[in-house]
């Protein structure tokens, strides 16, 4: 029995190590951004995209009039991805898509505030060479996708 168990939790170890996710950015890079500030997001990123989306809590998929919609909601179905209060960040690279998740806390997106700096334009995916982020504060401090015009 005790073997069992043993071979149970291995198994368990190695399939979750499996299934982890790629970091295209770090979650503390995302932190450091002062309220207001606005941010090059290509800047911050670990891996080579092209574009990126970002789906806040409780949003499964890409606006359909968005560049890749079709790829990217096609990548999140294969992959059951389920919006919860957590947020995702969607990073494309010629035909791959990448997904990284973050929890609800301790920072959230939003696709809207009023208290964005002046001239902001918020989008909900833009080419990583125009995109930039600002953080804001809603219920919770949040980042807001938005791109250079």
């Amino acid at each position: 029995m005790r073997v069992l168990l043993i071979c149970l939790l291995f198994l368990a170890l190695v399939w979750s190590c499996g299934r982890k996710e790629m970091q295209v950015v770090d979650l503390n890079d995302l932190m450091r951004i002062q309220l207001g500030e606005i941010v090059h997001l290509g800047e911050l990123l670990k891996q080579p995209a092209e574009m990126v989306c970002v789906l806040p809590p409780y949003t499964d998929k890409v606006d359909a009039e968005q560049p890749h919609s079709q790829q990217i909601n096609a990548y999140l179905k294969s992959v059951n991805y389920t919006a919860t209060e957590g947020w995702a960040m969607l990073f494309v690279k010629g035909d791959t898509v990448m997904l990284q998740t973050f929890g609800a806390q301790p920072i959230t997106a939003t696709r809207w505030h009023e208290g964005r700096p002046k001239g902001f334009k918020p989008v909900q995916c833009a080419s990583v060479a125009r995109a930039i982020v600002t953080k804001v504060d809603s219920f919770a401090p949040s980042l807001m996708l938005g791109e250079e015009r």
